[in-house]
């Protein structure tokens, strides 16, 4: 076992080492690999002062609840936040995975089934990479440190109970994480129930706070009513606890709450914490068999998960008839070969379930919104020519811009063996490179479209010169936007599927993370310009003058840019083209 697991890390090392190779790589492509690969290094340095403090945090709240003189103090108060932590962290290693989707579809895993290594040491291995989650590595070290706290406070019998409390806990974390990969990689191993289960996750994530928004103000006055009949929480605990002083905050707490939570890993784990402490020998034994057989049934579990990952065929493709009978449409000014490569890129976007939700969705959100904030915002006294309509309009192209950057920042990647065909046609490189802009556009056009339509709707107020005003401020933005995204791709580009969510959908980490600040910056001048010609001179017609000037300079900026991306075009060329085809 020991053999395998070495090898096994011997395996990541040389694939974590393998993108630093030049080999078939020029400089800028190496840089780009480089930085992808030392993103996660960033990220865990980034990591360590929480997993320390935390780690800290642990023993302290061990040693003073292992000390007789204040266990009750801190089994009071910091006993039921430890309670409370421990319930959230595992909720949230749970929904991790389905948010990230990074373990894809299992299909590297299906290589190894080559190997002269049994299924179950496969899975072993993969439950054991579970610990390189960041939310489990953080939560980790303060588990183990927390008993080990509880012996050094005078209780050793307790710390060493509790410890193995702590690793039974560990091993359900891990165990759940494994299954909730192992399942999420078992739906996208056929492509259209991915994109179903991709698209219903961005649209319930997207619509969840919103719609717990929408509904506070209801929810605040039900739990006012409850908290003034001191009927709910933790209110009622400690009107509980001066009536009756023999128990703690947390036992009171518990009488509030439904007997099923007593089930929870987390909460037979600091159970477990509690009977050792106090010696009470039933309850540790009972927890302790709990905890024992959620472990048993999160193993079996995930086992099987596992062998079906294995012997489940990744299938739905992309199918044969994809664009089958498709007429190439032509634009209005726009060159015939431009146009062509326009709709493949819009196409290939809309055909994804991440280029549908960033054109569609945004104005949804933006419309719903102004619906939760309409009470407020009617109290509000807008500049004149100025409403909320246009408002909604311009944030929902605001927000296009953002949800669009994984297909903007790595536009040439994300065709992949779509892009050799676009190189061997007869194109120039001007007609490439303009065609990706006028795919964008296209896209950028649909849900900005959408937006100032259902703002239009909700609140049609306002100078209809004001309301052309925002609208070039939005296209003066994309025209300086656009090169920069089309720079990035090609000086950063990566293998990406649009398909999927987390790492492999997304750009390379420095081409999305200038890209996304990109957005924000670019918005500041003529914004400011805009607001100071309606604040201070208060004319609509100053506001279009001003917009105008900007439009101007950023189709200036798009000129100049485009010729010099076409000669890092020229260069690049042979490196794009590898990358793109997963070379």
């Amino acid at each position: 076992m020991l053999r395998t697991i070495r090898a096994f890390l011997w395996m990541r090392w040389r694939i974590s080492r393998n993108a630093f190779k030049t080999r078939q790589r020029d400089s800028l492509e190496q840089i780009s690999r480089a930085l992808g690969a030392l993103a996660p290094v960033f990220m865990l340095l980034m990591l360590v002062p929480t997993v320390l403090a935390l780690a800290a945090g642990g023993v302290f709240l061990g040693w003073k609840m292992g000390q007789a003189e204040t266990v009750m103090i801190w089994r009071s108060f910091g006993f039921l936040a430890l309670r409370g932590g421990l319930a959230v962290a595992t909720i949230t290693v749970l929904i991790a995975p389905m948010v990230r989707s990074s373990r894809g579809t299992g299909s590297e895993t299906t290589r190894l089934l080559l190997l002269p290594i049994r299924r179950g040491m496969l899975h072993a291995s993969e439950v054991i990479a579970a610990l390189s989650d960041p939310w489990l590595g953080v939560l980790f070290p303060a588990l183990v440190m927390f008993p080990i706290g509880i012996a050094i406070g005078g209780s050793v019998l307790g710390g060493a109970v509790s410890l193995l409390g702590a690793l039974l806990f560990v091993a359900i974390l891990m165990l759940a994480v494994s299954l909730a990969s192992f399942f999420i990689a078992l739906i996208f191993r056929k492509r259209k129930r991915a994109e179903r289960f991709t698209a219903v996750l961005i649209v319930v994530l997207s619509m969840s706070g919103l719609l717990f928004a929408l509904v506070g103000d209801e929810w605040e006055e039900g739990l006012e009513k409850k908290r003034d009949a001191k009927r709910f929480g933790v209110d009622a605990a400690e009107q509980a606890a001066e009536d009756d002083p023999d128990l703690t905050l947390s036992q009171h707490v518990d009488q509030q709450l439904p007997f099923g939570v007593r089930f929870l890993p987390s909460e037979a784990f600091m159970r477990v914490v509690e009977a050792a402490v106090d010696g009470h020998v039933a309850q540790l034994g009972l927890n302790l068999l709990l905890l024992g057989t959620w472990t048993t049934l999160l193993y079996v579990s995930s086992r099987w998960a596992y062998w079906r990952l294995l012997e489940t065929p990744e299938t739905g493709g992309v199918e044969g008839n994809l664009g089958a009978g498709f007429r190439t449409r032509s634009l209005p000014g726009v060159r015939p070969a431009v146009a062509a490569v326009a709709f493949a890129t819009m196409r290939l976007a809309l055909r994804t379930v991440r280029g549908k939700t960033a054109v569609y969705l945004n104005f949804v959100i933006t419309a719903m919104i102004y619906v939760i904030l309409i009470r407020e915002l009617s109290k509000v006294e807008l500049p004149s020519g100025l409403s909320f309509g246009l408002g909604i309009g311009f944030a929902g192209g605001f927000f296009t811009l953002i949800s669009l950057q994984p297909i903007m920042a790595n536009v040439f990647a994300i065709d992949s063996n779509g892009f050799t065909l676009q190189l061997l046609s007869p194109l120039s490189t001007s007609e490439i490179l303009h065609g990706k802009v006028v795919g964008s556009a296209l896209l950028v056009a649909i849900s900005t479209a959408l937006c100032f339509g259902i703002g239009f709707v909700l609140d049609a107020k306002g100078s209809p010169v004001v309301w052309l005003a925002g609208f070039l401020i939005l296209v003066a933005m994309f025209l300086v936007y656009a090169p920069m995204t089309l720079l990035l791709s090609a000086v950063f580009p990566k293998v990406a599927d649009l398909s999927r969510m987390g790492k492999d959908g997304n750009p390379q980490p420095i081409a999305g993370f200038v890209a996304f600040i990109a957005v924000p910056l670019l918005l500041i001048p003529p914004a400011l310009t805009a607001a100071a010609t309606l604040m201070i001179a208060k004319s609509g017609l100053l506001t279009l003058a001003g917009a105008l000037v900007w439009l101007g300079v950023a189709m200036a900026i798009y000129i100049v840019g485009m010729r010099a991306l076409c000669v890092l075009f020229e260069r690049r060329r042979e490196n794009l083209l590898l990358v793109a085809t997963g070379r």
